[in-house]
């Protein structure tokens, strides 16, 4: 029954990846497609772990936490970047 249910899961979260992909390429400004960006990983996060849980395999979620630090760096590089690109047009 769980299996079942974390089937369907994971039909749920790719689907949602790839309408995330369609607002970062497509994105009309860098925030959006960078949010949108953020939103894939944090999806892929849950998604690894919810194909660590189905097959039962803890070594399955070994990769979130390296995943979830590089996407916690590219916020910070990106805001850094919109930071002084828009310091520079005032």
């Amino acid at each position: 029954m769980l299996g079942l249910y974390l089937s369907h899961l994971i039909v749920i979260y790719l689907t949602s990846i790839l309408i995330q992909a369609v607002r970062v390429l497509r994105g009309p400004t860098v925030p959006d497609s960078v949010l949108a960006l953020d939103t894939i990983v944090f999806s892929a996060l849950v998604l690894m772990m919810i194909i660590s849980i189905y097959y039962e395999n803890p070594y399955l979620s070994i990769g979130v936490l390296p995943l979830a630090a590089w996407i916690f760096l590219l916020d910070i590089v990106v805001s850094r970047y919109l930071i002084r690109k828009g310091g520079e047009k005032k």
